[in-house]
């Protein structure tokens, strides 16, 4: 009877796997041919310069080299904190989540090079995280430095994506 309640658990835990990666595969494919609504470009530059910007920054403070931003891991944090980020600029741009699901999708197939599947597993974490709702969670810091960015203030080093990737490091090694 047990060997019945896992199996069955198994089969509906790789059921909404598939699920979810159907979604994000669709999501991901209807992104390469929509543009974003002409209210969501300011926004969507807007999270694009903020992308950029973080980006820069963790190549210069932490002198990384872009190898290590294939690694699965860091794009899988990287991939959270810009999810949050760009989640946070959507919603100040008052971008529906459709609207806010094509910019993630769009900014980071562009600047991290993320495959369909590698989405699928951002939005599954993100989706779990949000479940949680912790505000010190990486997507909720990414929210913050993207408030505290738009506001023209300055991102305060423990909440960067630079000091975020550093604590990763330092947890990981």
């Amino acid at each position: 009877m047990n060997e019945n309640i896992i199996i069955s658990i198994l089969f509906t835990i790789g059921f909404l796997f598939m699920v979810i990666f159907f979604k994000v595969a669709k999501l991901y494919s209807s992104a390469q041919k929509e543009s974003v609504n002409n209210d969501g470009v300011t926004s969507m530059l807007s999270a694009q310069s903020f992308v950029d910007d973080q980006l820069r920054d963790v190549l210069l403070d932490l002198n990384t080299e872009k190898f290590k931003l294939h690694n699965e891991k860091f794009k899988e944090s990287i991939g959270l904190y810009f999810t949050g980020a760009i989640e946070m600029i959507g919603k100040q741009s008052e971008c529906n989540a459709q609207s806010r699901r094509l910019m993630v999708v769009k900014i980071l197939h562009s600047r991290l090079n993320l495959t369909s599947i590698e989405m699928s597993k951002i939005y599954a974490a993100a989706f779990k995280r949000k479940q949680i709702k912790t505000k010190n969670c990486i997507m909720g810091l990414g929210a913050k430095a993207a408030l505290l960015w738009l506001s023209k203030s300055d991102i305060p080093v423990n909440i960067s994506l630079a000091s975020q990737l550093r604590e990763f490091s330092a947890v990981a090694a």
